[in-house]
């Protein structure tokens, strides 16, 4: 259970650096 949680909080946190780098190209 608790490796299940560590991946869901790795994955969104992928998630929002790739959000990020994309909003970050696109202002540019």
């Amino acid at each position: 259970m608790e490796n299940l949680l560590n991946i869901f909080i790795k994955s969104i946190f992928v998630e929002n650096m790739v959000f990020a780098f994309f909003l970050g190209m696109c202002s540019y």
